[in-house]
């Protein structure tokens, strides 16, 4: 039995703090995986589909990495949300 990757891009798990923004509030969480569109940040708080968000992470490439986007999913067992990037980035850029 095989199953299809709902995935277009590749995600690498990995263990980044960040601190992000969402309508004018700031907030901490850690980058669980990443990918060429998106984030998963585990935080907490409460957050809705659709709201614009800001972040700023460590890059060992770039020093401090800014990034904006879009939450498209938030969790409900996972104390997390999805978040897909407002332009595409390219992995290595935070996990190399």
């Amino acid at each position: 039995m095989t199953t299809k990757n709902r995935r277009e891009y590749f995600r690498i798990f990995t263990s980044r703090l960040v601190t992000f923004t969402v309508e004018g509030r700031a907030y901490r969480g850690v980058v669980g995986n990443a990918g060429d569109n998106g984030v998963f940040i585990t935080t907490r708080g409460h957050f809705s589909v659709g709201q614009d968000i800001s972040m700023t992470f460590e890059s060992p490439i770039f020093g401090n990495e800014e990034r904006s986007g879009t939450i498209i999913w938030v969790g409900s067992q996972e104390k997390g949300i999805g978040v897909e990037f407002k332009t595409v980035l390219d992995t290595g850029e935070i996990t190399s």
